[in-house]
């Protein structure tokens, strides 16, 4: 098990993909005594070591403040002026803030099952 996740080190994979080959292979394989493969103190140095000599990237590329988008927004006025692409980002940064929504799940939101009604429109024609 060690000589195959040091090759899947040399192949420059993360570690946390590492880790789940670990656990995977663990699940699998039987108990070595009381304790299962992933958990034998030899693979949990091993792993150790990987962690320290290539630590996992952070996951957020980038961090912005709520105040800061704000501001910006605010100066996206009057909505009558602005381009679909400023309006576009404006939506999608107020639902954003709005939401619990990831970006990939904001990516994924579509017209195609929404629907209209007349109460809908009437609300939206009385909106200044």
């Amino acid at each position: 098990m060690l000589s195959f996740l040091a090759n899947l080190t040399t192949q420059g994979l993360e570690y946390r993909t590492i880790a789940v080959y670990k656990s995977a292979i663990s699940q699998v394989h039987d108990p070595v005594g009381q304790a299962t493969l992933g958990n034998l103190p030899i693979v949990s140095r091993f792993m150790k070591g990987i962690f320290r000599s290539t630590p996992p990237k952070p996951r957020l590329c980038s961090v912005w403040k709520v105040a800061d988008a704000l501001d910006w927004v605010s100066t996206l006025e009057p909505i009558e002026t602005l381009s679909l692409k400023e309006l576009t980002q404006k939506l999608v940064l107020l639902l954003a803030l709005t939401s619990a929504a990831r970006a990939h799940e904001l990516a994924k939101l579509s017209l195609d099952f929404s629907s209209w009604s007349p109460t809908s429109q009437d609300l939206f024609a009385s909106l200044p």
